[in-house]
């Protein structure tokens, strides 16, 4: 049967129309579902997680009348009472009927709500408060109150509602997630509410006086309510960690208050570490992926082309096509790939709708029947061509019909060339006719006028389709017979009138003019034909001048398309001007100038009292360009796709239509003027701001569309700053109306005071601003600087309220440029990524150093031109269209090709065909190109540099020439196939480009000429040459030996020295031979950047510690920086003479060039920091230089010299092999080093003046304190500053600066509003160091690489396999062999690594040397030399398998030959062991090219690695003499060969050896060694003894050393237990097992006293016996001895945090490390600060200064957490003055600790966005896809619900499976694991169908895994009725209806088919058969489907079983007709 159905049929539809007249019941349970149902659900969602948790502080709802008072608060009351818990208990009812009622939910594609979420909502539903509670107004208790947060735990249905996990829109990220973090904090703050009601101390409650966080708000609590006041404040606390901005004053009083902050500074931190961060972060990426991606990507396509193309417009040409490509395609030129995955009825659906037109358009395929169209649009391929550029012509008019989708193409006259015939557009074809008869003799060229994308479709497709549809093969040929009849009857009409003589011209005059009569007629009727019915008669045709010679479709241009400069779109009235035209163009920058100046000069104006005149001039300017905006964009035609609206109803109605013309509109009208009439002249300025609301054009705008040509970096700068500053300046300027209009907004609060000196009163200090600019400036500092507190309720709600918008634009901005930035370094990094991973693997094998020389050769070469890459994307040009490529390197290819000597005088085909196949490739210098003895693999050519050819004379003495560009390499080599007898070097680093043999042979044989000559040359020159070859070689084969050592040893000493270099050899300079200093790369110049380096940081650092504490010493610091000037003196004479090179890498040693070099670069900052600019000044001016004023100038200019140190990190990072992150973030931590020092110095200037004596400067006479001194005013300074408050100033100094890096004002340091400079630089403070953080986060997170990726990927697989409810042991067989593939190769694929654009040559050296040995082995078998070892190292991969992890089975199909490299392999046949298998022995399909079954089984007895070789290279190597030497060994018989004798393995080269490392001990009683496995004891022993044991002893240190004596004694157990742990592993150390090589075996044996030898052991011993001093001294420092036992996290790491051997030890390392660290910061506070620590409880004011009270406590305990909370403020960022630094050794602690905590912050946030990020990396690769497919079919014009379905199915695809099915991973297992998977997954689909069940299971195995799977959405045609499709379906889940077309045209149902179904399966089998019903699926159905194409290669081995199969299927065809 062709399908299986397990229903009963049904007769006709008239059932059907019965139960659907009626209302099904049954559909309710999809209510939930529905989107205005959850919208309800979400309001009551967000009802109960609100006032659920404030019915347990305060019972609004049911005791008290608060919201009754209020209409919507009323109506939110009564909502919650009567609607909340029904809807929501309807929605939660719902859900679980649908769990339930599974059939009928597959029908509508919802998936089941989880039951972890449904028992959420059972528990939110139940009253557990009111059952417990009697009293309906009880009292406020912890017990039972707590039970009322029940209600919150829904709070998950806002994540649901917006997606927030996978949505990528904008608004409902902003929404979803602020409603989120609103339902936290109420309720958090409820929570702490409910403990400050119960009582945060003893006192705090029953008491009318407050000693908890109540009492800083005290005095505002009678505003209003007080409990209100309370909520209210306590809301804006609790926000305030979440966003770490302090709203107010209030500050923890009890010890109970500093645990719930430290808790809430941790879970805001985490919040925005692990949620904010990474999901922007990730959006961010999703945004600019495409746009960094094609950046570089194009760059280097347009460098190339400049560099190769010999033509000066190629390069600009191809820029603007990219250019052009983006503007209409968004970069996306051809669909992606992400395309084949979607259903194949929506991949038809799509293509029809894209290539309708040609179906349209085109006389031949519009009347072909609809299968035939869905069969031929798949192989319809959309083509880009360039201006100026042919196509329909030469061989290309004989195979494709063409279709002109956009564009204007000319037709031009053959005569000369030049001369334009015809214009014709968009709608045209070509080769209509011409498809099938080929003109013979053509008169017109084709040429593109402008860009244009053309479909085509190949003349093999076709004939294909008409092969397989008859009856439109009729159709078509019976349409192109008429035509071709009509033709020639109208040629004979033109001979009989004309003659033969005229010219070609005729026939298209004759179209043209017969085109515009039509038109004509037809435009006439269309005005008329309303008014009146007339008819039009077209004009009789002149069939003498008809064109007989064009078949096809013309669509001509109007004269307004090719006036492509016209301004107008539509000439006629009313004009459309064109979207692009000069007009606009100028316009939209008028626009933009006017909306730029609104922004500036409207805020400050319209808030002003009083508005000067020239405003409002620019009033009237402003309101005139916006009117004559709107103007102009509706008369601008609109661009949709390829279409321009022209008519000027349809502009106006489309511009109407969109969401910027109502902005346009809303911003232009004079809202001002309707606010007079309506009486409310308070608002006139106030909604003028609408004016501002035009400037989203500078956010959507010319502004920020991308450009190809400009760095996608600018435009991101761009974003950041523009988004920042209208968001502060509006702000400001909102706010700052609203303060002077609302009389209960505090001033102060918002913009701070005018600080006065002491000098002056107080009442002169205004506190309103005066100039418009300082409100914005003001508004900034204080909303950076906190000063000024809020005194009312209206200041907290709008500090609420900016804050938060603030922290969003600071989030969105930072996660924008770290993402920028990754993106643009991540190139760089994957291929320095690339090369470690390449050298760690080699030296991990131990290569040989020779070998990793020459390495180091290559990875630099591709560093130096490409920056790696081209070898990390070779095929770069892949995917780009034809005439890109050859403008790239297609043209240059055929120059150089027809250049050559070889082809002159060959078939131009023959050229441009070897052109297309050719490749450029980059060799180093003294790199091997082709080597003498050696079988040459490519025909290469010299592009660009020289080559040296060695070669023997006939007197045997070894010669030399040089080639130069343009010479074919080894031609008789070549063409002979032979090896080479010359050996060609690079003698400078080289581009070649080179053609595989195979592909050149293979184009050569295509040309029977040249093909011809080439073999009769071959014929008669062959025989002799082979004999000439034969004894060359014998005669040099010592030269062979020699010339092999010399190249793997990489020494050019072997080459005999010349006199004289030829003409054509280039020639270095030296220092021997110019007049020069050395060449930049001169190991001298190395350390002497080393040494200015640091002599730079040094003078930085000794100028600025003058203007602190170090101008106590300043005489010393004085003479360090003449030093330093010195120094640099030397460096500029140096510079001047230094030889550069050029931008074509030439070394330039001219000294007049080298001046100028240097001049223009460095040299003027040289010079700036190193001139005494004070000095030059004070003699310059008449005033003297103060002292103060020269030191701070001589800091400011030694920043100049700061280049230098950029230089010198730079040139550290610019190498493949270093790790350039590490290095950069190491650059701009000595930069912020000496920033800090400098803004220190700077900051010192404001507040302290130093005195000097006139006689002597270095002498110190008098320390002062200014009036602009920003010190904390609880510092008492006095007039006449001492050394010790100078040491304080300072010290406070250095805080201050890191409170600008961190945005805070931490220490309650005033910022003057006067003397704006300390302002001011702090603001540049705080942007340097946020853009060194995300610099360096960018960093991080592209290195935090590993195995987390790979680790993810095995997860995947394991959970899909246990989802798939597959068998447990096969579960951990598949994890287990990638565990164990991890282990050998840490994820590195090295045959993909190594691939050929590292050089031919190498590769081979590289596999050879660590291959070598069983490539000996194995050619003692085959007697193939080395030349064949050889190649086989080379082609060969190397595989891993487990002890009994099969290999191969007998009876299947297998491609690859295996050799055994390591380990043993077991070898069976029939169920029995043969032999065993041991190094160098092969098998696998050894002596036929046929593919056929093998005859053995082999399994990995042991551990087993093995070479695998495809066969067909396999076959392609070997010669006729090894195929007889492998056919006449009796064991090829049976398919494996084994070696004569056994090759005993290297002992240090075993996988036992290797595997090496595994931690294992064998105590006196144990019979045998236990391994630290994660199941056995010793592995929990181990966590113990390496991590519980040092972490606990190194705690406990820390904290006793902070604790008084008497407490020492009471805690000493926690000591003396870790000791005891740390003692036993030490005496365990003695039993532990290691793998020693013994008499060449590996045995493992026990360490014993070996542990002597080892250095670990006295550290350890040191560790347990140094600490035992402290009993005797008393002294506590012996205890510190004990910080080297974290040694053993080390081991720890090595053992368990790497590969698989667990998840978790790797999270347990880091947080004991983090915890541990900052552990030890807490108690070095405690030990620095004090022993019990002050904490601030309120404020008093003694005279003029504001002073903190403190407390302090009495238990260490609270001394610890008061501590601790000092060091989460500095982490967390959080501004609260809980814990204030008093003493310069605890600010001193403060500042070193800061900058600690810095780099753990920056480590701990690139961990958690990097494992984030990583987690979620599928869901955005995979979105990432579809984006670029949804923009490119919207692009291409598809339909919009077409569209919408794409959309819809790609987002239900990933909710269900994730994106995919069978994760990739389970691709890369090896052959026979992968079959066992296909097997437990998809076997029993193969059972169903009869056919199958016969077959053998060997047979079913193998063609399981050709299955594949997809997921089909209900009611969508999977087959329709008539398509040809090859496939075979099978039901996995779900239902599918088959139906009929009955005689009336009516779609009827005939049967139901379920799951275990199939269909199909005649057409699968038979490809030219079509399907003989139609498929649609009626619930969400999953199909297992087999492509005929993908089972053949089955059929073809078993040609035996093919028969069979066939046989019985013929008969079920029969059968079914």
């Amino acid at each position: 049967m062709n399908e299986v159905a397990f229903e009963k049929k049904e007769d006709d539809g008239e059932d059907d129309e019965n139960i659907d007249s009626n209302i099904e019941w049954s559909n309710l349970i999809f209510l939930p579902f529905h989107s205005g149902f959850k919208l309800m659900v979400l309001f009551s969602v967000l009802i109960k997680s609100v006032l659920g948790p404030i019915q347990s502080v305060y019972p609004i709802v049911y005791c008290l009348d608060v919201m009754d008072q209020n209409m919507c608060l009323s109506f939110v009351k009564y909502f919650y009472w009567y609607c909340c818990d029904t809807i929501y208990g309807v929605d939660t009812f719902l859900h679980i009927v649908h769990r339930q009622v599974t059939e009928k939910a597959m029908r509508r594609e919802y998936l089941p709500k989880s039951a972890f979420y449904l028992l959420l909502d059972i528990v939110s539903l139940i009253p557990f408060y009111r059952l417990v509670e009697e009293n309906i107004c009880p009292p406020t208790a912890i017990w039972p109150n707590i039970l009322a947060f029940t209600e919150f735990v829904v709070i998950y249905r806002v994540v649901d509602h917006f997606s927030l996990e996978s949505t990528h829109s904008f608004w409902h990220i902003v929404i979803g997630f602020t409603l989120l973090l609103a339902s936290c904090l109420n309720c958090i703050t409820c929570f702490w509410l409910l403990l400050t009601k119960y009582g945060l101390c003893k006192s705090c409650s029953g008491s009318n006086i407050y000693y908890d966080w109540r009492h800083y708000i005290f005095h505002k609590l009678n505003e209003t309510d007080e409990n209100y006041t309370n909520y209210v404040y306590s809301s804006a606390y609790v926000l305030s960690f979440a966003i770490n901005r302090s709203f107010d004053e209030t500050k923890p009083s009890t010890i109970w208050e500093f645990y719930m902050i430290c808790f809430l500074m941790i879970c805001g931190y985490v919040f925005t570490l692990f949620v904010v961060l990474p999901k922007l972060f990730a959006e961010a990426i999703l945004t600019l992926c495409r746009i960094f991606t094609n950046y570089p990507h194009v760059q280097r396509i347009v460098q190339d082309t400049r560099r190769r193309n010999s033509s000066v417009t190629a390069n600009v040409r191809v820029e603007n096509f990219y250019k052009l490509i983006w503007k209409k395609r968004s970069g996306v030129i051809y669909l992606p790939e992400v395309m084949a995955e979607l259903p194949r009825y929506l991949r038809l659906d799509i293509c029809q709708d894209l290539v309708w037109p040609v179906f349209y358009h085109s006389p031949t395929l519009r009347k072909t029947t609809i299968p035939f169209k869905r069969w031929i649009c798949d192989f319809m391929k959309l083509d880009y061509k360039l201006p100026g550029e042919n196509f329909f012509t030469g061989p290309h008019c004989y195979t494709n019909i063409y279709y002109i989708k956009s564009g204007i193409v000319q037709l031009m006259s053959e005569d000369d060339g030049v001369t334009p015939v015809l214009s014709v557009t968009g709608g045209t074809v070509f080769g209509d006719i011409n498809f099938f008869i080929s003109p013979t003799d053509r008169k017109v060229v084709v040429r593109c006028l402008t860009y244009c994308e053309v479909f085509s479709v190949s003349r093999y497709h076709m004939i294909r389709g008409m092969h397989k549809f008859p009856g439109d093969r009729r159709i078509i040929l019976e349409s192109a017979q008429n035509r071709i009849e009509h033709a020639k009857a109208l040629y004979r009409c033109k001979q009989d009138v004309k003659g033969l003589n005229r010219a070609e011209v005729e026939g298209i005059s004759w179209i043209k003019k017969r085109w515009w009569q039509i038109s004509e007629v037809i435009s006439n009727w269309k005005k008329t034909f309303r008014k009146e019915r007339y008819k039009y008669e077209i004009p009789p045709e002149e069939t003498n001048y008809h064109c007989a010679k064009y078949i096809g479709q013309l669509v001509l241009c109007r004269d307004a398309q090719l006036q492509t400069k016209s301004i107008f779109a539509n000439v006629n009235f009313p004009w459309i001007f064109a979207p692009n035209s000069s007009f606009v163009t100028i316009w939209r920058k008028i626009v933009i100038l006017t909306v730029s100046l609104v922004l500036m000069l409207y805020p400050p104006h319209i808030t002003s009292l009083s508005i000067p005149m020239p405003f409002r001039f620019f009033q009237f300017w402003t309101d005139l360009v916006y009117t004559g905006d709107i103007c102009v964009s509706l008369l601008t035609s609109l661009q949709n796709q390829d279409n321009i609206r022209e008519s000027f109803a349809s502009v106006v109605f489309a511009r109407c239509k969109t969401l910027y013309f109502f902005l346009d509109v809303l911003s232009t009208i004079w809202i001002e003027n309707l606010v007079l009439l309506f009486g409310m002249p308070d608002l006139y300025y106030l909604v003028q701001f609408n004016r501002l609301i035009k400037i989203y054009i500078l956010f959507t705008g010319e502004l920020v569309r991308w450009d190809i040509r400009n760095n996608p970096m600018h435009i991101v700068g761009y974003k950041i700053i523009i988004i920042n500053f209208s968001a502060v300046y509006i702000m400001s300027y909102v706010f700052y109306m609203l303060s002077t209009r609302i009389p209960g907004i505090t001033f102060s609060h918002f913009f701070g005071k005018k600080h006065c000196g002491l000098d002056i009163p107080k009442s002169q200090c205004a506190e309103r601003i005066e100039e418009k600019i300082d409100i914005a400036i003001a508004w900034t500092f204080e909303r950076m600087f906190l000063e000024y507190f809020p005194r009312k309720l209206i200041d907290i709600y709008l500090s609420m309220i900016s804050l938060y918008t603030s922290f969003m634009v600071y989030m969105f901005c930072k996660t924008l440029l770290i993402a920028a930035i990754y993106l643009q370094f991540r190139g760089i990094v994957n291929y320095k990524y690339f090369v470690t991973n390449l050298k760690k693997y080699y030296k991990y094998y131990n290569i040989h150093p020779d070998l990793l020389r020459r390495l180091n050769r290559y990875l630099n070469c591709h560093w130096k031109y490409y920056h790696g890459a081209d070898v990390m994307n070779p095929d770069f040009l892949k995917n780009e269209p034809f005439d890109i490529f050859w403008k790239v390197q297609g043209e240059v290819a055929e120059k150089i090709l027809s250049q050559s000597k070889a082809f002159a005088g060959a078939h131009p085909g023959l050229i441009r065909e070897l052109a297309y196949y050719a490749k450029f490739l980059i060799l180093p210098k003294n790199s091997a190109i082709v080597l003498f003895g050696v079988q040459i693999k490519n025909a290469s050519w010299i592009v660009k540099g020289h080559i040296k050819c060695e070669f023997h004379s006939e007197n045997g003495e070894l010669l030399k020439t040089y080639h130069k560009p343009g010479q074919l390499l080894s031609m008789s080599s070549v063409f002979l196939k032979n090896v080479s007898l010359r050996t060609y070097i690079a003698c400078t680093d080289c581009e070649i480009l080179y053609i595989k043999l195979q592909d050149f042979h293979k184009i050569l044989k295509r040309y029977p000429t040249e093909w011809t000559y080439f073999k009769n040359c071959i014929d008669e020159f062959s025989p002799g040459f082979d004999k000439i070859y034969q004894s060359y070689l014998k005669k040099h084969r010592d030269y062979q030996k020699k010339l092999r050592e010399r190249i793997f040893h990489s020494r050019m000493s072997l080459i005999a020295p010349i006199t004289k270099e030829p003409m054509s050899s280039p020639v270095t300079p030296t220092i021997y031979n110019v007049d020069a200093w050395p060449a930049p790369d001169f190991q001298f110049l190395e350390f002497w950047m080393l040494f200015r380096a640091t002599i730079v940081f040094v003078s930085i650092a000794a100028a600025a510690l003058q203007g602190g504490s170090g101008v106590l010493y300043r005489w010393p610091l004085i003479l360090t920086c003449a030093f330093c000037d010195c120094i640099a003196w030397t460096d500029i004479i140096i510079k001047l003479s230094l030889p550069y090179y050029d931008e074509k890498g030439i070394l330039i040693y001219d000294k007049l060039k080298c001046v100028k070099h240097y001049l223009s670069r460095g040299f003027l900052l040289d010079i700036i920091g190193v001139l005494p600019w004070f000095q030059i000044a004070g003699s310059l001016l008449e005033n003297e230089t103060d002292e103060n004023d020269a030191m701070l100038i001589n800091t400011m200019c030694r920043f100049a010299h700061l280049y230098i140190l950029f230089g010198y990190f730079d040139y550290l990072g610019d190498k493949p092999n270093i790790n350039s992150a590490f290095i950069t973030i190491v650059k701009w931590q000595v930069i912020l080093v000496l920033v800090m020092l400098g803004g220190s110095h700077f900051l010192m200037s404001y507040c302290v003046a130093f005195t000097f004596d006139a006689n002597s400067r270095f002498e110190l006479l008098d320390i002062k304190r200014r009036g602009t001194c920003w010190m904390p005013a609880f510092f008492k300074l006095s007039r006449n500053i001492t050394v010790e408050q100078l040491h304080l100033v300072y010290i406070e100094s250095l805080s201050l600066v890191q409170c600008g890096f961190t945005r805070m004002n931490f220490g309650r340091f005033i910022i003057n509003r006067v003397y704006i400079g300390v302002g001011t630089s702090l603001l540049f403070l705080a942007l340097l160091h946020w853009y060194v953080m995300c610099y360096s986060l960018a960093l991080l997170i592209s290195n935090s690489r590993g195995h987390t990726m790979f680790q993810n990927g095995v997860r995947q697989l394991e959970r899909f396999l246990e989802a798939e409810r597959v068998d447990k042991n096969l579960i951990y067989k598949t994890v287990r062999h990638f565990r164990y593939w991890w282990i050998r190769t840490k994820g590195i694929n090295i045959h993909y690594l190594t691939n050929e654009r590292i050089g031919v040559v190498f590769r081979q050296d590289l596999s050879y040397y660590f291959l070598k040995r069983t490539l000996v082995a194995l050619n003692s078998i085959l007697q193939g030399g080395e030349s064949l070892e050889r190649q086989l190292a080379s082609a060969s991969t190397q595989i891993y398998f487990l002890p009994n992890e099969m290999i191969v089975r007998e009876m299947d199909l297998n491609s690859s030959i295996y050799v055994v490299h390591r380990g043993k392999v077991v070898i069976s046949q029939g169920g029995k062991k043969i032999t065993t298998l041991t190094k160098g022995c092969i098998f696998g399909q050894l002596t036929d090219d046929v593919s056929r079954p093998i005859k053995i089984s082999a399994s990995a007895e042991s551990h087993a690695d093995l070479l695998q070789i495809s066969n067909k290279q396999f076959q392609d190597f070997i010669t006729d003499e090894v195929r007889d030497t492998i056919s006449n060994n009796p064991q090829s018989k049976d398919d494996f060969i084994a070696t004569s004798k056994n090759v005993t393995d290297n002992p240090y080269d075993t996988v036992q050896y290797i595997l090496r490392g595994r931690k294992s001990i064998k105590l006196p009683w144990m019979a045998k060694p236990m391994e630290a496995h994660h199941s056995s004891w010793y592995v929990k022993w181990l966590y113990l003894a390496w991590v519980v044991a040092p972490t606990t002893s190194v705690a406990m240190v820390l904290i006793l050393d902070t604790l008084p004596q008497n407490f020492i004694g009471k805690h000493i157990w926690g000591l003396i237990l870790s000791d005891l742990v740390y003692f036993a592993n030490f005496i365990a150390e003695f039993y532990t097992m290691e793998l020693q090589v013994v008499q060449n075996k590996c045995v493992k044996r026990k360490i014993g006293f070996g542990v002597f030898r080892t250095w670990g052991f006295y550290i350890d011993a040191t560790t347990l016996v140094l600490p035992l001093l402290t009993l005797v001294s008393n002294n506590w420092n012996y205890q510190l001895i004990r910080f080297l036992r974290l040694r053993q996290f080390y081991y720890f790491h090595n053992s368990f945090c790497r590969s698989f051997k667990s998840k978790a030890a790797p999270m347990i390392l880091k947080t004991t490390i983090v915890l541990l660290l900052f552990h030890a910061m807490t108690c070095g506070w405690i030990h620095v600060a004090c022993r019990g620590c002050a904490r601030v409880t309120k404020n008093y004011k003694p005279e003029r200064f504001k002073m903190p009270s403190f407390v302090v406590p009495k238990d260490w305990h609270n001394d610890y957490i008061i501590a601790l909370t000092f060091i989460l403020l500095i982490h967390t960022r959080t501004t609260y003055d809980a814990v204030i630094a008093l003493s310069p050794s605890q600010v001193l602690y403060k500042v070193i600790i800061n900058y600690f905590i810095f780099i753990i912050d920056m480590w701990l946030i690139s961990v958690a966005m990097g494992a984030t990020y990583t987690k979620f990396r599928e869901l955005y690769q995979y979105d990432y896809n579809v984006g670029n497919l949804i923009t490119c079919l919207q692009h291409r014009g598809l339909s919009p619900t077409l569209l919408e379905s794409v959309k819809e199915y790609t987002k239900q695809l990933w909710r269900r499976q994730r994106g995919n099915w069978l994760p990739e991973l389970a691709g890369q297992a090896p052959v026979c694991l992968r079959e066992d998977l296909m097997e437990a997954l998809y076997m029993h689909h193969l059972t169903a169908p009869p056919l199958f069940q016969k077959l053998p299971q060997y047979f079913r195995r193998q063609l399981v895994s050709r299955l594949q799977r997809i997921v089909i959405f209900p009611g969508k045609c999977i087959v329709q009725e008539g398509d040809i499709h090859s496939c075979i379906y099978f039901i996995h889940e779900g239902e599918v209806e088959k139906r009929y077309v009955d005689k009336k045209g009516e779609s009827k149902m005939l049967s139901l088919l379920s799951a275990n179904g199939y269909f199909g399966l005649i057409p699968g089998m038979f490809p030219n058969v079509s399907f003989s019903f139609s498929y649609y699926s009626r619930t969400v159905v999953d199909l297992v489907f087999l492509k005929f194409n993908d089972w053949q290669d089955l059929l073809e081995g078993y040609p035996d079983i093919k028969h069979e199969l066939y046989t019985a299927a013929t008969q079920l065809k029969s059968e079914v007709k």
